[in-house]
């Protein structure tokens, strides 16, 4: 009686223990600084030590054409990547020994006249899935779209645009983007 009362007291320090281990996990962003590189900033929780490997592709689709490119120290936290082409977007994902980031790239779209054009892929859900980078984006004003504009969102392969703004608004300022580009108004007024 005595050995089973000890085995029953070990599995409940042992189970107690293990809700109490940490799972390593990889909180990190990309942004584009002011001369053009891309700096990826990362934390590890809990803290740890050693490295953290930097991969790089420009697809995010397939996990397997990942490369590595760069190992920093995990407490560094930040590093600087001089991307391969303005005009290529790279994927990126960071790996402890014990941890993957998910896939993240720099959110901002440089348009030339087109303000605060963004991704919205990259973010985490509830259940930890990651949304699909490249399916839905954000912008400021597309009425003043530029033809450098208009093709950038054309190679984004872009199908549909959701316009929220008033239908006085839509008529006064068309959208200027490529006609195979299906518009959808959806106005939303106080």
């Amino acid at each position: 009686m005595r050995i089973y009362s000890y085995q029953i007291i070990s599995a409940f320090f042992l189970l107690i223990a293990a809700g109490c281990a940490s799972t390593v996990k990889i909180t990190s962003v990309a942004e584009k600084n002011k001369d053009g590189d891309l700096l990826l900033k990362w934390e590890v929780s809990p803290d740890q030590e050693g490295n953290i490997n930097i991969y790089s592709s420009q697809s995010d689709s397939d996990i397997s054409a990942f490369t590595p490119i760069k190992t920093s120290n995990i407490t560094d936290q930040v590093t600087v990547i001089n991307p391969s082409s303005p005009d290529i977007r790279e994927f990126y994902i960071l790996k402890t020994t014990s941890a993957y980031s998910g896939i993240i790239a720099n959110r901002i779209i440089e348009m030339s006249n087109i303000k605060n054009f963004r991704d919205m892929g990259g973010y985490f859900t509830r259940t930890d899935q990651q949304m699909k980078w490249g399916k839905i984006f954000r912008s400021g004003d597309l009425s003043s779209a530029t033809l450098y504009d208009q093709e950038r969102i054309r190679r984004l392969n872009i199908r549909t645009i959701i316009d929220f703004r008033s239908d006085r608004t839509a008529k006064r300022y068309p959208i200027l983007v490529h006609p195979n580009i299906r518009k959808i108004s959806l106005p939303i007024t106080p």
